[in-house]
């Protein structure tokens, strides 16, 4: 199972409270392993996200402790339409984990937000989280804040 995205072997995710408080972001949820059990698993996300709030603001995948530029920090999951073949005009709804943060550009008074679809670059490997950047095409590494 290492190659799919999370979400499709995934129940019960959330972000850690707990650690929210100490500016830890901690994506939990049970992920079936290769035998199709399900097992407790955790991702700190502060690992593989980071946060700019610079001239361009965004969120990119491989930097670290993307929290400490971040005002707001949100999950939640969402039905996305995937098409199932090129003729598929509206696609199937599947489930995709999303992050949304907020974050307060240097030169503006106006927050801007970046969502991130968490799946795209963390997959279950045999029932816990792993985060893969070479998943991620390299032009869409970095997810700008609008």
């Amino acid at each position: 199972m290492s190659n799919k995205p999370f979400n499709e072997t995934a129940r019960d995710l959330k972000l850690d409270e707990a650690a929210e408080e100490n500016d830890d972001y901690i994506l939990c949820g049970e992920l079936q392993n290769d035998e199709g059990e399900w097992v407790a698993a955790e991702i700190n996300l502060m690992k593989s996200l980071g946060c700019l709030n610079r001239l361009v603001p965004h969120v990119e995948w491989g930097g670290k402790d993307f929290s400490k530029s971040a005002d707001c920090v949100e999950f939640s999951v969402n039905p996305i339409p995937v098409p199932t073949s090129e003729d598929d005009i509206h696609g199937q709804l599947q489930e995709r984990p999303m992050l949304s943060v907020t974050i307060q550009p240097d030169w503006s008074d106006e927050q801007v937000e970046a969502c991130v679809g968490l799946s795209d670059g963390i997959v279950s490997n045999n029932g816990q989280f792993e985060f893969r950047l070479d998943r991620i095409p390299q032009d869409q590494r970095i997810v700008k804040a609008y």
